[in-house]
Parts: C-alpha cells; structure tokens; sequence
C-alpha cells in the first residue's frame, strides 16, 4: 500500500479533471521519475558499445495515456475508499 504522502491529492486529481493544466502538471511532475523508468530503453551505437537512455517517444506517449485516463475514464461520481 502506498504511504499517504506520495499520493496525489484528491483534489488535484479532480480540478485535473476540470481542465485546470496546473494541476495536470502537478500530477505528471509527481509520476515523473515513474515514467522516465518506464521510459527506458536500451541503445546500441556502431561500435556495438550500448546504454540506456529514456526514449522521449514512449515517454510522451505515457504521459498523453495518464492525460487521457484522467479526463475520459475518472470517475469523480465514485470517491477513492479510505477519503472522508
């Protein structure tokens, strides 16, 4: 279970929802060492020497994959459990 302080605010997440591109910053700034890691991608050059970078496609493809989760699939009508 994730300690409560590394979650995103309620509120943020909702005012997100709304379209307020503050807070949507707020939130891809919170999951941004998250996505870099799933952004990783190994790279050979010509001398077959390799290293790992993040590959900034993927990357922006996950962040637009959350940017989209929260506008057309968060449902603020069903509150997180464990919320007052």
């Amino acid at each position: 279970m994730a300690n409560r302080e590394s979650l995103v605010p309620y509120k943020t997440i909702l005012e997100a929802k709304r379209g307020n591109p503050d807070a949507m910053d707020e939130i891809l700034r919170h999951y941004e060492k998250y996505i870099d890691y799933n952004s990783y991608r190994e790279v050979y050059n010509g001398s077959e020497t390799h290293y790992i970078c993040v590959d900034e496609e993927i990357k922006s493809r996950i962040k637009a994959k959350l940017i989209y989760k929260i506008i057309f699939h968060f449902n603020p009508m069903k509150p997180p459990t464990g919320d007052p």
